[in-house]
């Protein structure tokens, strides 16, 4: 399971493909989560949480504090960056203007000024208000084969070669990375660690509240990246031995293990952190990691002097998880920010069963479709009229079968996986799969005789009231095509108002993130509704009386429902805040519109989602449109500091 790209997204349910869409305010809320729920640890191995799942062993033996012969604190100890001298066995710490050597056992040998020969490395990156101090160095490794350091100035996003004094080697490597993402005050390059000795190619890891970790070649070129599933990230180093990246997050003190194409691997949890759970407010933050034979060494500030901590980590155990198939890597391609939602469900009830729309080679037909327009990233759909696209094995839910489904006759989701299917041709093509879950039970099934899937049954209680005074939603009502029901005359939808509701979406989110996806993309329309206990809350809040009607426009009572939905997503399912993005949807049939989209929704870094593959099958020439576009997407520029 890969939580990399984790992220929630709002945006319209097809209407103006640029507006942005807050809560319950407009009434449709699309996200991707990252599942934190503390009973789901032991659910899925590929679970997240933002500080860390697992505790390593600290070898408290081989701690040691920074301090100088004479017992007094080694300074300054902020221990910015570490990294192994592996000709003289001592341990490099980088504190922004200066390097301290120790020994692995932790005498103080020597330290440096970075650049103390008054040869200064030039300004490379941003314009005259972009801020430049060049003893802001953040990132270190060691070269063995020319017995070099490798120092990187976090806000110019340059790596220098630097000798052993720390002074700029003549001829030495300099590397001035790409940045297309977005960058800003606080976001800036931190640690640094090559592939190989020659520097072939180098990842980096920028902080702050967008945590991207990169790959650049020697010329700076961008190759791939991603985002980290932590917060404010501060050290990467890269373990040659088993191809896999080790990434520390200072403020939660974590490290998160990852592939070079991002695939989640596991996470664990430090000492370092102390106090607020966030790590917000932590007393020490690390800020420095090196591996080497077993042992993590983690380094950064302390309350008296500078620490060094040493855990133990035997790779070996957590490298044998590697998913069945590399996915795809979140590269600088535009066409990365290019996504298209897929519903098999959709294809064949228009266009009946065929190789091209049902069954193994519906799927693969399909996904192969998608491929040729040069889109790399599916959504693909696991829901239909609340019910599952797949044989599902959750308590209360349902896998969708239907005796007179359109122009597909009678369906069977349980006969076979489409969902399987789908993520193993999908990753064998090298593009990402996201579980495109639709948490609306209703949504493209009202009036069907089976409008009320098995758990509204058994909860009917739950059932979303859209009107004031507790009434469901006349529009449901009315076209609810089972007179034999017996929760005809109530909504078709469960609201999120009620735990038993939210505990079956989380139940199936598990479920769809055991299947190797590379993320979940949940849609929600108007979650939360007049429920009673929405309404009494609301009341007691604002000290109403109980037959005071509430006005359905109040800002305050929208304000109360999307509490409870926010809720949900940060609290429950644990989606952190700064994860929140635009998500714009766009349909083909207004070419002005598509035209300015692509220039400035892909111009400013956002995803820009085609809802759905079914509009452009049904588009003249839509499938040329989607291959030009993603075409004309290659050229639009990266968005500016």
């Amino acid at each position: 399971m890969n939580w990399r790209r984790a992220i929630m997204q709002c945006g319209t349910d097809r209407v103006d493909c640029r507006r942005a869409v807050l809560g319950l305010a407009i009434g449709c809320l699309a996200c991707a989560v990252a599942l934190r729920l503390a009973e789901a640890r032991e659910f899925a191995a590929g679970l997240l949480l933002t500080s860390g799942r697992l505790p390593l062993e600290r070898l408290d033996a081989e701690c040691f504090g920074t301090t100088l012969p004479d017992g007094s604190p080694y300074a300054p100890s902020q221990h910015s960056a570490l990294t192994i001298d592996t000709k003289r066995n001592l341990l490099l710490l980088l504190d922004q203007h200066a390097l301290a050597f120790f020994t692995l056992d932790g005498k103080y040998v020597r330290d440096v000024l970075l650049f103390n020969d008054g040869n200064l490395p030039p300004k490379t990156f941003g314009d005259d208000h972009w801020r430049y101090r060049y003893q802001d160095c953040e990132g270190l490794a060691y070269r063995a084969s020319r017995d070099t350091l490798l120092v990187a100035m976090e806000d110019q996003y340059h790596v220098w070669e630097v000798d052993q004094n720390g002074n700029l080697v003549a001829g030495g490597l300099s590397i001035q990375a790409e940045v297309p993402f977005a960058h800003r005050w606080g976001a800036n390059m931190e640690g640094i660690a090559p592939v190989d000795d020659d520097v072939s190619k180098i990842w980096f890891v920028q902080e702050d509240n967008d945590p991207i970790i990169a790959c650049v070649d020697r010329s700076g070129r961008l190759l791939r990246w991603f985002r980290s599933d932590c917060d404010d990230v501060s050290d990467v180093f890269y373990v040659r031995e088993f191809d896999v990246l080790l990434v520390l997050s200072h403020m939660s003190a974590s490290v998160t293990l990852y592939t070079p194409e991002g695939q989640f691997l596991e996470s664990f949890i430090l000492r370092y952190g102390r106090g607020h759970p966030s790590g917000r407010y932590c007393l020490h933050k690390a800020e420095g990691l090196s591996w080497r034979d077993g042992k993590l060494y983690v380094a950064g500030e302390g309350e008296a002097c500078g620490l060094v901590e040493v855990y133990r980590l035997p790779l070996e155990q957590y490298v044998a998880r590697r998913p069945r198939h590399a996915t795809a890597p979140m590269t600088s391609d535009r066409s990365a920010n290019l996504v298209m939602h897929l519903s098999i469900s959709d294809f064949a009830q228009n266009w009946g069963k065929s190789d091209r729309t049902w069954g193994p080679a519906g799927v693969r037909s399909l996904l192969d479709r998608v491929f040729d327009t040069g889109i790399r990233v599916v959504n693909w759909r696991t829901t239909c009229s609340g019910a599952m696209n797949y044989p599902t094995r959750i308590e209360g839910a349902d896998t969708y079968r239907y005796e007179d489904f359109g122009k597909a006759g009678p369906v069977d989701f349980g006969s076979w996986d489409s969902f399987e299917i789908a993520v193993d041709h999908a990753h064998a093509r090298g593009m990402q799969i996201w579980a495109w879950y639709d948490q609306t039970d209703s949504h493209g099934g009202c009036g069907g005789p089976r409008v009320h899937n098995s758990f509204l049954r058994r909860h009917p209680y739950t059932t979303r009231c859209t009107e004031p005074g507790g009434q469901p939603n006349p529009i449901e009502v009315a076209e609810h095509g089972d007179p034999a029901c017996p929760l005809r005359g109530r909504g078709t939808q469960a609201s999120l108002a009620f735990a038993e509701v939210q505990q079956l979406r989380l139940n199936l989110i598990r479920e769809m993130a055991q299947r190797e996806v590379d993320g979940v993309y949940i849609v929600e329309y108007g979650a939360i509704g007049f429920e009673e206990p929405v309404v009494q809350s609301f009341r007691q809040a604002k000290g109403l009386a109980e037959n005071m009607a509430i006005d359905p426009t109040d800002p305050a009572w929208i304000a109360h429902q999307a509490e409870i939905l926010i809720d949900y997503l940060l609290n429950t399912i644990g989606v952190p805040p700064q994860r929140l993005h635009r998500r714009y949807e766009m349909l083909l049939s207004d070419p002005k519109a598509v035209e300015d989209v692509v220039q400035s929704t892909l111009g400013s870094g956002a995803a820009l989602h085609f809802d759905e593959a079914t509009n452009v099958e049904w588009t003249a020439r839509g499938w040329e449109t989607v291959k030009d576009l993603v075409a004309r997407g290659q050229s639009v520029g990266p968005p500016q500091p």
